[in-house]
């Protein structure tokens, strides 16, 4: 891969940017690297609620697999970020996909 030197002609639309809050979040390394991921896709996806609320649908193991984590520790560290009022959960129903929504931290 190479790599190019910033400037003010750099396109950062391949690039996601990090609420400095995550940065400096007393959560795990591995709870801030799936919320990253977790933005990602919410900055990808455009599955939006009644509301208008942006949520992604991501099993423990398509994150696992994504991320190179175990499905034990995707689900232990969803309930981390869930407990920290990083992600929402919303449980759809048997059979349905749950959703998830990223939350961004407020000024």
């Amino acid at each position: 891969m190479a790599y190019n030197y910033i400037s003010s002609h750099t396109d950062f639309n391949s690039v996601i940017c990090v609420p400095v809050e995550i940065l400096t979040a007393e959560v795990s390394m591995t709870a801030k690297q799936i919320y990253i991921y977790l933005l990602n896709r919410s900055k990808q996806n455009k599955d939006e609620d009644d509301i208008g609320f942006i949520f992604i649908t991501a099993s423990y193991s398509e994150i696992g697999k994504d991320l190179d984590i175990s499905r034990s520790t995707v689900k232990r560290t969803l309930h981390e970020l869930d407990d920290e009022g990083l992600i929402v959960r919303k449980r759809m129903g048997r059979g349905k996909a749950n959703r998830i929504y990223v939350l961004i931290p407020e000024d």
